[in-house]
């Protein structure tokens, strides 16, 4: 059964192409100091005292066209004295762990270039465009482009020195100036320049998902200060994460896409992109395969930040319709690596003999980042989950260690919080300067007027039927588990396993003595009681086995909404606990394509979804949480969360000045989005387990935030 990684979810609609703002043109000419004129007379008084009247004028002339020429040298004074020393790296919050960067610690220096790495993704692709809001993109076309900084990928919140080599932080974060590497350029040659970055960021806002728009709220405007420079101007100073977003830029060719006059970006979807980054695309055939071949000229190879990555010549995607066909290709070794998603497969599908003569291996690489939030979420625009007491009920109704034990052979945890397995999870009862931040934001008592009063001295509470587990301590499974290689194969016997599904028919009716029935059983019996007092209470009958709404007589029946078939059997479990309450749950499975138009209009009631979290909560939560986003074509606000206390906290998350004002100010959004019941939260697992054929090597050290295939090599190629 998978733990889903974060997809990139279907874009809107084609916006209107507007034209470049003047702001973004450069000058054709060196900017001209201020005053002219004025400078001019001071130099024509000087001449005019030294070298007399007759030369005066040649001598001011002169004085002032070197001052004019080499004012653009002395131009950044202008504008960096109120900003920090620029430097080639952003650190945030901490110091940057390479101040002095020759090559990051998790890489081989003397990794050797050549051979392929072969790689697999499911489904298909119609589009070369990543940025595009149209089409499927294809995967790996994050090769072709560089972006203005380089990711620490054992650092939270450290970028250092790629297309830009210097940044300079104004000193009270209202502004941000990336210097262009003189040396960067794109895969035809034609130099990078602060116009090309300006024209990047006006594509993200302008054409892209809404996201970006979302994501960029905070940047008031771009300015090219020169051919090397680009300012970027901030609304707000408060937004303490905003130079390092810009850095995530990536940095598009305008002379690429603006001839003529006419900008054609996003035109042709399958249009071969040119970029700045370490591959070019080699050739595709569309849905079915792409390959992207090294350039050997790519002007960064000897940069520190990518010392030691980007080691094979060519990549290779083949695409795969079904997983279980994908599965059996990596066996072949038709590919030579792949991320293993489902339990089941990790546990008992790669057994051959291949693995027993040590041809492949299995790993699981443990990683520090954030799990977020995996469940059935609700659909709260939709009028059966609108009531919160409903979806409370939903919640009590699923039973995560049955299918733990039975389906996933306990290789997973429960998932506890929406920024679980991170410091910014809530625990269980809220601090005093918590409660008060709550208060301050509930203008409209959206809180105080409700059942959610109930989260200032009561912990929320993950239903349980392990009698171990404690549901009140919310502490997102930062400690992670360790799994071992099989993946932990214990689970019940298939006589148990009857046992218990009769037992939990028996709720209602109560039939077994209490001394006869296991624990676990005892414990779900009594999670489908309060479920079913919570229905009762939102008004809800059940009559003849069918839960029928006391006023309407309409039954409560829902659609969930799947895509991927790995999660049926955790559906269908799910659906004979709500069947048990008289609640009648149809699954509905559908291609992707259809899925992601019918996810990104929000027409659905239940959807299996995930909201991934950054290792630094800001302006994405907007796009996940916001009142803006809950009615936004494409957003990612699933349920539709709507409330301005969650709008407010979203807006303390960004603008806290100090890491205690943001891990408080998570603390709250948690809690808040917790006590809301929009979601039945799954499970996570605090590794990545990979399968990987010999042909492949890895260094010794592995970063704690990615898996970075970048960094592997071919073990057959030459030192």
């Amino acid at each position: 059964m998978p733990h889903i990684t974060p997809r990139q979810m279907p874009l809107p609609p084609m916006l209107p192409i507007p034209p470049i703002p003047p702001m973004l043109q450069i000058p054709t000419t060196p900017p001209m100091p201020p005053k002219q004129k004025n400078i001019k007379r001071f130099f024509a008084f000087f001449t005019h005292l030294f070298f007399g009247r007759r030369f005066a004028s040649f001598f001011a002339t002169l004085f002032t066209t070197l001052f004019t020429s080499l004012f653009p040298l002395f131009f950044p004074l202008f504008f960096t004295l109120d900003s920090a020393r620029a430097a080639p790296y952003i650190a945030l919050g901490e110091r940057a762990k390479y101040p002095n960067l020759k090559h990051f610690s998790y890489v081989n220096p003397n990794a050797p270039k050549g051979g392929t790495l072969k790689s697999y993704a499911l489904g298909s692709f119609s589009s070369l465009n990543p940025f595009s809001i149209e089409g499927e993109s294809a995967s790996g076309l994050e090769n072709v482009y560089d972006t203005l900084m380089a990711q620490s990928m054992d650092e939270p919140y450290a970028q250092y020195a790629l297309i830009a080599s210097d940044v300079a932080v104004a000193s009270d974060n209202s502004s941000v100036i990336f210097t262009i590497d003189k040396r960067a350029r794109f895969a035809d040659g034609v130099a990078v320049s602060a116009q090309d970055v300006a024209f990047s960021f006006e594509m993200m806002i302008s054409r892209a998902s809404p996201l970006y728009r979302q994501y960029y709220a905070d940047v008031r405007e771009v300015r090219v200060l020169d051919f090397y420079r680009v300012e970027f101007v901030f609304k707000t100073t408060q937004n303490k994460e905003l130079p390092l977003i810009l850095g995530q830029l990536s940095v598009l060719p305008k002379h690429f896409y603006v001839k003529n006059g006419k900008n054609t970006f996003g035109e042709n979807p399958l249009q071969i992109p040119l970029g700045s980054g370490p591959y070019s695309v080699k050739s595709y055939e569309v849905g079915k395969k792409i390959i992207y071949e090294r350039n050997k000229n790519y002007w960064a190879k000897d940069l520190p930040s990518r010392v030691g990555q980007f080691n094979f010549d060519t990549l290779v995607f083949e695409y795969y319709r079904d997983d279980a066909v994908a599965l059996q290709a990596f066996l072949s070794h038709k590919y030579d690596w792949r991320v293993e998603s489902a339990a089941k497969v990790w546990a008992r599908g790669y057994k051959s003999k291949a693995l027993d003569s040590k041809q492949f291996s299995l790993k699981a690489f443990p990683h520090s980042l954030p799990s977020g939030m995996q469940g059935f979420f609700m659909n709260t625009r939709k009028e059966v989950f609108a009531n919160p007491l409903v979806r409370r009920a939903f919640i009590y109704a699923f039973n995560f260690e049955w299918s733990n034990l039975n389906l996933f052979f306990s290789q997973y945890e429960r998932t506890t919080s929406y920024f679980n397995h991170s410091i910014f999870a809530s625990p269980p009862l809220p601090s005093k300067a918590e409660s008060e931040l709550i208060k301050q934001c509930d203008s409209r008592g959206e809180i105080s007027k409700t059942r959610l009063k109930n989260m200032f001295d009561t912990p929320y509470v993950i239903p349980s039927t392990n009698a171990d587990f404690d549901a009140t301590s919310i502490n997102g499974g930062v400690q992670g588990q360790n799994l071992t290689q099989n993946g932990g194969q214990s689970q019940a016997k298939n006589g148990e396993q009857k046992s218990a599904q009769n037992l939990a028919r028996q709720a209602e009716q109560n039939q077994s003595p209490k001394s006869q029935v296991p624990s676990h059983i005892l414990q779900e019996r009594e999670n489908l009681k309060k479920a079913r007092d919570l229905l009762e209470e939102a008004g809800f009958v059940m009559k003849n086995g069918v839960l029928l709404d006391s006023k309407s007589g309409k039954p409560l029946r829902f659609t969930l909404l799947l895509d991927n078939p790995a999660f049926e059997r955790l559906a269908v479990r799910y659906g004979r606990n709500l069947k048990l309450l008289g609640i009648q749950m149809q699954i509905q499975k559908i291609d992707s394509s259809q899925y992601a138009n019918r996810v990104k209009n929000f027409d659905y009631e239940m959807i299996v979804g995930i909201i991934g979290q950054s290792l630094f909560p800001g302006n994405e939560q907007r796009y996940f949480w916001s009142k803006e986003s809950a009615s936004m074509v494409g957003s990612r606000n699933y349920s539709g969360v709507g409330l301005e206390v969650v709008d407010c906290l979203i807006e303390r998350v960004i603008a806290a000045p100090h890491r205690e004002a943001q891990i408080l100010s998570t603390h709250a959004l948690d809690r808040v989005l917790l006590w809301g019941d929009f979601v039945v939260p799954h499970y996570y697992l605090p590794n990545f387990r990979v399968a990987f054929w010999h042909n492949i090597s890895m260094p010794k050290i592995h970063p704690r935030y990615d898996l970075s295939p970048q960094i592997w090599w071919d073990t057959n190629a030459s030192e």
